[in-house]
């Protein structure tokens, strides 16, 4: 008996489908006993051949009869075809079925497989029946084994977390919980409000190792007793179940990982985190084994590890399709900190795809999170997938995180708050909520591969330490918290805090934390914060250190592609390397400097603004004493050909040796040009005839910002002209043009910027004028002491009132001056700043124990004016016993602003025993540009 024509054509159809499918890797069987509509039930498999717990019906239809219905486009060309029901009883059975369904037109002849997923959306009613239209771009094979995959997982339940209760992950299976423990804790750790009689003998070892992600106190209290007070009856200090020793020797692998995270974090002891790979027996231990190893290489700035690492980890290929994604996140993590820029693209979007396949696991969708932002990352600015980052880091565990780092963060506030409030009541315990909750959170988004997660957490955890910080702190702690900024890639924060720290003290702190980078090992997140802490501490490296980044920078300059391949630099690394040579000037050695000046006087002309202006800085800052005669020579040779301010600049070198930049310094002078200003070494040197020509070209643009302040328009930066103006006044008085300073300082409108480098020069020089021109100017001066800052569209003005202050004290009498003095110490900050700096310049009436109770001021600008004002009582040798203990102290163990005021004080020529005795001391400092300057002031080196 023959078998129907249709029936051999319908079979072998879906016997080649099924064939398709098996090929792609999914499992399926063909449903032979019954038509009710569904002729394949298909499994999709992940990549590694893994179920994904997924089923999916397929309906077959063979033959050229189901292709007789086209869908054309304007141009004629066919984009599909409608598949058609006379009823829709088949279209009602898929959209209702429990599975995903997909109807696949079979074309025999061409061995394709085309297919459409039914849907609401896609069903087209007839009238009495319905069709969906089949594309022609879906075939069955590996270019849509994706999107054929995501259709059967749409069946997948995804859980809703919104409004869920604290009870547990009740439901995961045993080899989910570590990872789970690692990224989601509050799902596995005991609830801390649930036992109050909380003991190692009822807590499991996975939930132990939640609760050390954490931080949780009662778990540091169960496995330290001592380390916290101990209350009430001595049974409180008794002992119960394991100890940290024991859980260090247990066989329960939870339990030495929570051990060795203990350590780790308490006692900086990473050893026994390094070696839990070696201890896991199955594959979901081994993967949180290599993923605790990749975080620790995370905070200590080595991708490089950790990608060897995971290359030992992904040799094992026995891991759940979580838990490999887990470590391909981390793959991804790594791969883009080392520059490789496209594999960490490709592998991230490929591994985003775990939150399908397994939607209803939190840990997948943290990890697909992770991966959204390894992705976006990985593209250029802004040019990422947007919307994809959005969806994918909105999930339950990156809402947990941050719960942990709101805690954080609030307690920090409220810590702040009560030292601001000088509340002093006592307290119980001594835990740092602050630092446990972000600790905690910071590893928290390192275990899931969020990379810019664990950089929010770690730097807020970093600014926290080193805001709670003082300058007493043991150094060696305070440069931990540095460099743990600058691995967090704050590079701005990282900036800020290093010149604080040099600043204020301990500075030896900024000097360690230098000698831990290294530029050569710079990543994608820490290239820019290496850079900005180097830069911060440049005067205080130590020599030889400071050799080895010039020859790193210089090396970079001249071959850089290996450099930016690796860190991929968001901003222009040459500024940046030109900042960090000039930092270190002071500490570079005489061959290291002549490296710098060879490499730059070598180099083609730079005709770009912005680069000669950032290089003119440098050269700048190079001592005269470093520059040779044939430097200055080559400085000549090439100084016409460069772009204003590196011209000046080069100049302003060659001058001192070479007759015709003498000359032409003149000639340009001569013609009034104020560019000039850059390259000339002393105003007190120059002809009458070359002041005068300044002086009118000054005047002629001060008359015209004048005209324009009364418009309310405002240029940026360039040359300060009141500054210049009054300067050659002071030099030159013959030329001096005081109706124009007058005006500058009277005329409304005029900003506080713009009148500051006037005011400056006048109190400091203000004294040796002649008494008309005091006169002349006195009431000008003492009428801004009180005028508030101009209001301006774009930036703020400067605040000069206490610098007029200090201006007036030089033009008025000594009586005047002493009820001045009184009134400005009894102001605010800037005010007592002020009063202390008048009593410095005119130190003949000062009074010594004035200066000591200030030198202990709340504020750095009046303790830094005071102690300078204490160093010129004792050059006038009317210093007290307690005004040497002061100063030595602070030049023992103080910043380098405090150090620096000191010796800028006693940098007067004298042969007082006291005043060598504070210089012999100031040559140890840690700042180079202090020991220098406290040498050359010491008669006998």
């Amino acid at each position: 008996m023959r078998a129907p024509t249709n029936e051999a054509t319908g079979t072998s159809g879906e016997s080649e489908v099924l064939a398709q499918f098996e090929r792609l890797g999914w499992g399926g069987v063909i449903d032979s006993r019954h038509d009710t509509g569904t002729d394949l039930y298909l499994r999709p498999r992940d990549a590694r051949r893994y179920e994904l717990g997924a089923v999916m019906g397929v309906q077959v239809k063979t033959g050229s009869s189901y292709f007789k219905s086209p869908q054309k486009d304007a141009e004629g060309t066919i984009t599909g075809w409608w598949f058609a029901q006379d009823d829709r009883e088949h279209f009602d059975y898929w959209l209702r079925h429990a599975l995903p369904h997909v109807v696949i037109l079979r074309d025999q002849d061409r061995n394709l497989s085309f297919w459409v997923h039914v849907t609401a959306e896609r069903v087209v009613p007839t009238g009495k029946g319905a069709k969906i239209l089949v594309p022609v771009s879906q075939t069955v094979g590996e270019d849509h084994n994706e999107q054929l995959s995501d259709v059967a997982l749409t069946q997948l339940p995804t859980p809703t977390w919104d409004g869920t209760a604290w009870t547990g992950a009740v439901h995961l299976a045993p080899d989910d919980g570590v990872r789970h423990a690692l990224i989601t804790p509050r799902l596995i750790a005991p609830h801390p409000n649930l036992d109050l009689d909380l003991d190692l003998d009822s807590i499991t070892g996975l939930e132990a190792l939640a609760m050390q992600v954490l931080f949780r106190d009662d778990l540091k209290r169960l496995l330290n007793p001592m380390s916290l007070p101990a209350f009430g009856t001595e049974n409180d200090t008794e002992q119960k179940g394991l100890s940290l020793d024991d859980a260090r020797e247990a066989d329960d692998w939870c339990w030495r990982a929570t051990a060795a995270l203990h350590l780790w974090h308490y006692r900086r002891e990473a050893e026994e985190l390094l070696q839990l790979v070696d201890l896991a027996s199955t594959p979901s231990e081994r993967s949180a084994a290599a993923v605790l190893c990749c975080v620790y290489h995370f905070n200590e700035n080595d991708p490089d590890a950790a990608l060897h690492v995971l290359q030992g980890a992904l040799a094992h290929d026995d891991y759940s399709p979580v838990d490999h994604a887990w470590l391909e996140a981390q793959r991804a993590r790594a791969l883009l900190e080392v520059g490789r820029q496209e594999e960490a693209f490709d592998l991230a979007m490929t591994t985003q795809r775990i939150h399908r396949e397994a939607p209803s696991d939190v840990t997948a969708a943290a990890i697909a999170g992770a991966c959204a932002l390894t992705s976006y990352g990985a593209t250029g600015w802004m040019q990422g997938d947007l919307a994809n980052l959005i969806q994918r880091s909105d999930n339950p565990a990156s809402w947990w995180r941050s719960q942990v780092m709101s805690y954080g963060l609030s307690a920090h506030l409220s810590e702040e708050f009560r030292t601001w409030s000088e509340d002093s009541s006592i307290r119980i315990g001594g835990s740092d909520v602050a630092h446990t909750r972000l600790r905690s959170a910071a590893l928290l988004a390192s275990c899931a591969g969020d990379h810019d997660g664990w950089r929010g957490a770690s730097g807020a955890l970093a600014e926290h330490l080193l805001v709670t910080s003082s300058p007493a702190d043991d150094p060696g702690k305070v440069a931990g918290r540095l460099t743990l900024l600058r691995h967090s890639g704050d590079s701005k924060s990282t900036g800020r805090a290093t010149r604080h720290i040099v600043r204020t003290g301990p500075t030896m702190a900024a000097r360690i934390a230098a000698s831990r980078v290294n530029l050569s090992r710079s990543t994608r997140t820490s290239a820019l914060a290496d850079i900005e802490l180097l830069t911060a501490a440049g005067d205080v490296l130590e020599p030889e250190r400071a050799d080895e980044i010039c020859a790193w920078a210089l090396a970079t300059l001249e071959e850089p592609q290996a450099y930016l391949r690796r860190i991929l630099p968001t901003f222009t690394v040459l500024y940046k390397i030109i900042d960090l040579l000039k930092a270190m000037v002071w500490t570079l050695s005489e061959d290291s400097l002549h490296n710098v000046i060879d490499y730059f006087l070598g180099q083609p002309p730079v005709t770009n603004d912005g680069t000669a202006q950032t290089l003119a800085r440098l050269i700048h800052r190079i001592p005269a004493s470093a520059w040779r005669e044939s430097d200055r020579q080559r400085a000549a040779n090439r100084s016409d050909g460069d772009a204003s301010y590196l011209r000046e600049a080069f100049l302003k070198v060659a001058a001192p040796a070479v007759e015709e930049s003498r000359e032409r310094v003149l000639q340009r002078a001569r013609a009034g040009d104020l560019l000039i200003f850059e390259a000339i070494e002393d105003v007190r040197t120059l002809p009458s005839d070359a002041v005068n020509a300044l002086t009118d070209r000054l005047c002629s643009n001060i008359d015209r910002l004048i005209e324009e302040a009364a418009r309310g328009s405002y240029g940026l930066g360039g040359l300060d002209y009141g500054e210049a103006l009054t300067v050659l006044g002071v030099w030159h008085p013959s030329s001096g043009r005081w109706g124009q300073i007058e005006s500058l300082l009277t005329t409304p409108g005029v900003r506080g910027q713009q009148q500051s480098g006037t005011l400056l020069v006048l109190a400091v020089h203000g004294a040796t004028l002649a008494d008309s021109i005091k006169t002349q100017l006195l009431e000008a001066v003492s009428a801004l002491r009180n005028r508030k800052p101009v209001q301006a569209p774009f930036d703020d003005d400067e605040d000069i009132r206490s610098l007029a202050s200090e201006a007036f004290a030089a033009l008025v009498d000594e009586g005047t001056r002493e009820r001045l003095i009184r009134d400005l110490i009894g102001g605010d900050t800037d005010h007592r700043a002020a009063g202390v700096r008048i009593i410095e310049r005119f130190g003949d009436k000062a009074d010594s124990e004035l200066l000591l109770a200030l030198a202990g001021d709340a504020n750095e600008k009046v303790r830094n004016a005071a102690l300078r004002g204490l160093s010129r009582l004792v050059v006038g040798d009317r210093a007290t016993a307690g005004v040497m203990t002061i100063l030595s102290q602070v030049l023992n163990s103080g910043g380098r602003q405090s150090a620096a005021a000191v010796v800028s004080g006693l940098q007067t020529p004298s042969g007082k025993p006291a005043v060598s005795q504070l210089l012999t001391i100031a040559t140890q400092h840690t700042s180079a540009q202090i020991r220098k300057a406290a040498r050359e002031s010491i008669p006998d080196l």
